[in-house]
């Protein structure tokens, strides 16, 4: 008998851009949901409690812009398996939205 793979799909490893992009998108949408859980829960939030929303708020724009880059840097990997770096566009792309939603809706009307 031979010991040959039977089903060999791929044997390209993932680009480690991509893993730490969407490492990284995954904190920023655990800050998010931090800030969603802290304004849901109380009624009313105290200057301290807004202070700290809206910094979680900012740090998680800057996961998602430095994710986003380097989501963009892993693309140009080549002979590398991109699956990380797609999901990784994905959700930086989208979470980028939602604070633009949050902006708009929050100091623009």
């Amino acid at each position: 008998m031979r010991n040959d793979p039977v089903l060999k799909l791929n044997q390209k490893p993932h680009t480690p851009y991509g893993i730490v992009s969407f490492i990284i998108g995954i904190i920023g949408m655990i800050l998010i949901v931090i800030t969603i859980i802290m304004t849901a829960t109380t009624e009313m939030l105290t200057r301290n409690q807004q202070l700290l929303v809206g910094s979680l708020e900012g740090i998680s724009v800057m996961f998602s812009l430095g994710g986003l880059g380097v989501s963009i840097i892993g693309e140009g990997a080549i002979e590398m398996e991109r699956i990380f770096v797609h999901i990784s566009l994905l959700l930086h792309v989208v979470l980028l939205v939602y604070h633009g939603y949050i902006v708009w809706f929050g100091f623009i009307l």
